[in-house]
């Protein structure tokens, strides 16, 4: 049941976001074009201590499909990505690496034109381990994410602690 709750609780949270963010107008707004593709509202979560969650969406809005390739970690030492599978009702790991970069260029991430991919924690989830310890709260927390068309940008991920 908790496991529900999380699920849904975390999901009213980034709809809450999505709304406030769109209400807010441009100059609040944490959204960013690269090229054909939106970034919205990049945040970070620590709820255990070195590990942090991080949550947005890619929407495509070009006429032709782009794919993820890479993320890049300036801050922590590894990377993780999962894939829910609502069949089994279980995160099928799709990537690990030792290193602050996490390669998916053998089976990278498609983002269809007219349609987004999620990170959060109903679709695919990214999780940074090892993350620094002489981090505060104020301090930037940057990802670059590799985009096969479009090319490499810098994530500054907005910070919130539950630890």
């Amino acid at each position: 049941m908790f496991y529900l709750t999380k699920k849904f609780g975390r999901f009213y949270f980034i709809f809450l976001s999505f709304l406030l963010v769109s209400i807010s107008g441009p100059s609040n707004s944490h959204e960013v074009s690269v090229r054909d593709l939106i970034l919205y509202h990049p945040s970070l979560f620590f709820e255990k201590k070195g590990e942090g969650e991080a949550f947005f969406s890619i929407t495509n809005e070009g006429s032709d499909s782009d794919y993820i390739i890479g993320f890049h970690s300036e801050f922590s030492k590894t990377v993780e990505l999962y894939k829910y599978n609502e069949l089994l009702d279980k995160f099928d790991n799709i990537g690990r690496s030792n290193t602050p970069y996490l390669d998916l260029r053998e089976s990278p991430l498609e983002i269809k034109p007219g349609e987004s991919i999620t990170f959060d924690s109903l679709g695919y989830i990214l999780i940074f381990k090892e993350v620094d310890s002489s981090l505060s709260w104020f301090d930037m927390h940057q990802s670059v994410i590799f985009f096969r068309d479009s090319g490499e940008y810098k994530i500054d991920f907005e910070v919130e602690y539950n630890e």
